[in-house]
């Protein structure tokens, strides 16, 4: 029998900049200088602008803030947006 348990909270950064080749190896710095792996990270391109996605597992709201605010400060970066959200996980 399983239940349904909230999980600590995941960070969803949808950051936005210019399809720099600094741009990738930028954000991820960041998150590694820190010695995070994301869960996810996916970029597109779309002509002179990308799109970088990347969820974090299991990281508060404050240190979350704090990494989108770090992002908004890259002078390659036109806009990043977090979304916070509790997972839900199935224990046994």
């Amino acid at each position: 029998m399983s239940s349904v348990d909230l999980a600590a909270k995941s960070a969803l950064f949808s950051v936005f900049g210019a399809a720099d080749p600094a741009l990738l190896p930028r954000v991820a710095a960041l998150f590694a200088k820190c010695g995070l792996v994301p869960a996810q990270f996916h970029a597109e391109r779309f002509g002179d602008e990308m799109h970088v996605e990347i969820e974090l597992a299991d990281i508060g709201a404050a240190r979350a803030d704090h990494f989108a605010e770090v992002l908004r400060q890259l002078p390659i970066v036109s806009a990043v947006h977090l979304r916070l959200a509790s997972r839900l996980e199935d224990v046994a």
